[in-house]
């Protein structure tokens, strides 16, 4: 063990055997060295939740993930930094992008490419939330009737929320946004959160919100998004200007 720091207060040491850095370090009425007994720092090769024993309050950091030890060997992931993104509490996934969904036959759901985020096992608690900022143009071909949009999001096999633009008359555009929150409420394999989406089409508001989706947050869990016309046309198309997630936990 190394002392950085000790004195009658506070203090600061390292175990450089463990890759560790702790804070509150003290020392007793002789002198002696006392380790602290609170959260520490330290590095981690892999995923240390369920090996690795830590305080509460604890952060491993690893190479592009943070973890934080919520008490025993009970680890939460705060963020999973993708190349060329920022990290920190607020995961930022994308930056502006443009695709053309393409052209779809009723009935069909389209994933929209570039969108999905995977969430580790375990990573979803309590109050963990996902945000997402959807913004692009909804284009309906010259000679279709008039079409409608549905977006749909999915959190790992569970079905989270969506919304359904009204019908946009052939030849025509319109601008559609969406602020997308989930929440998860309870945590497990029975656990369970809400969505709420609200935005605007044709200066139309959109909205929607669900209170009882499933979610098991002991599993890896993946958020896709989904588009679908209710028509089949060439050249009618969602053309993603903004995809941007970021996730609290």
């Amino acid at each position: 063990m190394s002392v950085f720091s000790t004195g009658p207060g506070n203090g600061i040491y390292t175990k450089s055997a463990t890759n560790v850095l702790g804070l509150g370090a003290t020392v007793d009425a002789n002198g002696a060295f006392i380790a602290s007994t609170g959260p520490v720092i330290s590095f981690s090769a892999t995923n240390p939740s369920g090996v690795v024993t830590a305080n509460s309050g604890s952060l491993a950091l690893s190479t592009g993930t943070a973890y934080i030890n919520k008490g025993g060997t009970n680890w939460n992931t705060v963020s999973t930094v993708p190349a060329g993104s920022k990290g920190g509490y607020q995961f930022y996934a994308m930056t502006t992008q443009t695709n053309s969904v393409g052209d779809n036959t009723s009935g069909v759901l389209n994933e929209i490419p570039f969108t999905s985020t995977t969430y580790a096992a375990n990573s979803l608690s309590a109050g963990s939330t996902i945000r997402v900022r959807l913004a692009g143009i909804f284009q309906v071909a010259g000679a279709a009737p008039g079409t409608t949009l549905l977006i749909r999001f999915d959190l790992g096999p569970s079905f989270v929320g969506s919304v359904l633009t009204g019908a946009i008359a052939g030849g025509l555009s319109s601008p559609v946004i969406l602020d997308v929150q989930f929440t998860t409420l309870t945590a497990g394999s029975g656990g369970t959160c809400t969505s709420s989406l609200q935005g605007s089409y044709t200066a139309i508001t959109l909205g929607s919100v669900n209170n009882s989706a499933a979610v098991d947050t002991t599993i890896s869990n993946t958020l896709r998004c989904f588009v679908q016309f209710n028509n089949a046309a060439v050249g009618t198309n969602f053309n993603i200007k903004q995809f941007n997630v970021d996730f609290f936990q």
